[in-house]
């Protein structure tokens, strides 16, 4: 189920003020337990209001951490990319004349703008110049070290990492999610019996129906 915070948070009111006057009524409690509700049952209720109380903030916290992770992610795929790039720039210049160079560096492709497409070129312009010891050396005349390119290919590990965590909790944001609708269901499916329960047991009391929230 979808519920919105606004929506949330007035059920989560009424399921409140149900409880809390029920509890509060000895008249109510009285009328009502020949119909199933006495003290444990009512308990239940309170127990399922707590739940779907706790499961909402442990789901407010899990996409507080998505957006962290999601943040992390963008902060270390841009310096990352601005290394790479630097690089693929001055590749270009220093191996022009080296064609075979060029094309095992895919330095002749656009960038890619996905996440995917945009890590496998990385990857593969990384792992085949550090293994060219010939277009090392041209690149080195360029002041570009081979520490240098180690350097810039560890930020891709880095931005992997992020990546991994960012879907984590993501996966774990959306698991919360599912976790407080159904709790949410559960405290909703005691509540509307309680609700129809006592328009039976209530029926001759109509201002006990009000304490409830309920229209005689």
């Amino acid at each position: 189920m979808a519920t919105d915070q606004g929506t949330l948070a007035g059920m989560l009111a009424r399921a409140k003020m149900v409880l809390d006057n029920a509890d509060s009524s000895d008249e109510i409690k009285k009328m009502m337990k020949p119909y199933g509700y006495d003290e444990q049952r009512l308990k239940e209720g309170r127990e399922l209001l707590k739940k779907v109380q706790s499961l909402q903030h442990e789901k407010e916290n899990e996409y507080g951490r998505q957006y962290q992770a999601t943040q992390a992610l963008a902060q270390a795929r841009d310096q990352a990319n601005k290394v790479y790039m630097r690089l693929v720039k001055i590749a270009r210049v220093a191996l022009k004349d080296n064609m075979a160079a060029m094309m095992k560096l895919g330095l002749f492709s656009s960038r890619k703008a996905s996440y995917s497409g945009w890590l496998a070129q990385a990857k593969l312009f990384y792992g085949n110049l550090l293994t060219d010891d010939a277009a090392m050396a041209t690149m080195a005349r360029f002041g570009v070290s081979g520490d240098a390119l180690k350097e810039g290919q560890a930020l891709l590990d880095k931005v992997e990492h992020a990546y991994s965590e960012q879907k984590k909790e993501m996966s774990e944001a959306q698991q919360a999610t599912a976790d407080r609708d159904q709790a949410i269901d559960a405290l909703n499916d005691w509540l509307s019996d309680f609700i129809a329960i006592a328009r039976i047991a209530l029926e001759e009391r109509p201002q006990l129906l009000e304490q409830l929230g309920v229209k005689a």
